[in-house]
């Protein structure tokens, strides 16, 4: 069965809508917006993402919190740069640019 709510993609557990006593989505109220994602459970279900798993970047979740990143807004392209991202978090410039890739991607489904 085809959710409606979903890509093919990315099928995100805190982007789906929450589910009522009969099993089916329920409703949100009119113009209530999905509330960002905090970094860590967000790392984490990268790491179980199909496509992402192999990335590992729930191990950089202390360096995220160290540096005060806590929602996965902070880490798109329009607020960082990889550069600066690598920098502050100390992490390679590859997985800094993954991160932030993933980041662009996911807010556009919690903007949705």
């Amino acid at each position: 069965m085809a959710l409606p709510y979903a890509t093919a993609v990315h099928t995100k557990p805190w982007c789906l809508p929450p589910m009522n006593p009969a099993g089916l989505p329920a409703q949100p109220p009119p113009n209530k917006k999905v509330d960002c994602p905090s970094i860590a459970p967000w790392l984490e279900y990268c790491d179980k993402h199909p496509i992402h798993s192999r990335d590992n970047l729930s191990k950089h979740i202390f360096s995220f919190n160290k540096e005060g990143y806590w929602h996965i807004n902070q880490l798109t392209s329009n607020q960082v740069s990889v550069e600066k991202l690598a920098s502050w978090v100390k992490i390679g410039m590859g997985i800094a640019d993954l991160v932030i890739r993933y980041a662009d991607e996911d807010m556009v489904l919690v903007n949705a």
